[in-house]
């Protein structure tokens, strides 16, 4: 099926990494001939009192500082080749922009990363991490780290090899449906790749059951599961490629992604409680953080599965 995107929705806090996202959104919008919003969230902080949960500024410094925000969004949009709507809105940075996706039924949301990681992303968290589990739709991460193309770049330049990371899940064959749409918009080298985690405890109870070395087998099959992902037909409209790596997943991607020169990394969202996110955080949290190019990030709830 082809991809259809209506609107595409970026987002900017006015840093460099974050503007650097309309390198992105202007060809995109351009190519599926969507509408294209730029959306900066004012985020006031708020105290509860007796009287509720209130702001902190006063409304007329409220209005002073979405009037600059509107100000200086207007101006990064102003000569653009294409109409573009500059929106300010206020309030949590994630869940406005997860709001807003849901309202105009956006195909895509473009937001940068500023990698923060350690102590400070236990207690603040992060803004792409928090969107890739709400977010109603593909969700384009922009680290300020990665790799990125220079403005002017037509779609087909900037996804000229895609990498999916494959786990044989629900949530990364969603990946790699979407992968394969995406190479065959834009012709592109498509690199399928799975990571065989290190075996756990009880491996050699398990080699002597089977009768047969683990790691060949889990190898072998593996191999076979790649090769079936890929369509009949898929080298008429794309360049297929498979590979198997061994390690940490997070990883094994994101050196594969540096070592292939990757324009993207697209990788399924699997569901994760707060604890784990909060303490281990998943693959592709590791992997925005890492990646030498630009991740996204697919879940079931974004394509209506």
């Amino acid at each position: 099926m082809p991809i259809t995107i209506d609107q595409v929705i970026w987002t900017t806090d006015f840093s460099e990494a974050a503007n650097r996202g309309l390198s992105y959104g202007v060809p995109l919008a351009r190519h599926f001939q969507a509408n294209l919003c730029a959306c900066h969230v004012l985020f006031v902080p708020r105290s509860t009192t007796m009287f509720g949960d209130v702001p902190l500024y006063s409304d007329s410094r409220r209005d002073q500082l979405r009037g600059e925000a509107q100000g200086q969004l207007e101006k990064l949009v102003a000569g653009l080749p294409l109409p573009c709507e500059a929106l300010v809105v206020e309030g949590n940075v994630a869940d406005e922009i997860a709001r807003l996706a849901e309202e105009r039924g956006a195909g895509l949301v473009i937001v940068a990363t500023h990698g923060a990681s350690g102590v400070k992303r236990l207690v603040l968290g992060s803004v792409a991490e928090r969107l890739i589990r709400i977010a109603p739709c593909p969700l384009l991460v922009l680290s300020a780290a990665a790799r990125h193309a220079p403005p002017g770049q037509p779609p087909a330049a900037l996804f000229r090899r895609i990498l999916v990371g494959c786990d044989f899940s629900p949530d990364g064959d969603l990946a790699v449906a979407f992968g394969f749409q995406l190479a065959q918009e834009f012709q592109s080298e498509l690199h399928l790749v799975h990571v065989i985690e290190p075996a756990g405890y009880g491996a050699d109870i398990i080699e002597r059951a089977l009768g047969e070395n683990l790691g060949d087998l889990i190898r072998r099959r593996a191999r076979e599961n790649l090769a079936q992902r890929i369509p009949g037909g898929a080298a008429d409209w794309c360049t297929p490629r498979t590979a198997l790596l061994e390690g940490r997943a997070h990883q094994e991607l994101t050196a594969y992604a540096q070592g292939n020169q990757m324009d993207l990394v697209l990788l399924g969202v699997r569901g994760m409680n707060l604890l784990e996110s909060l303490l281990v955080g998943s693959t592709t949290d590791r992997v925005i953080r890492s990646a030498s190019c630009p991740v996204l990030a697919v879940r079931s709830a974004t394509t209506g599965t």
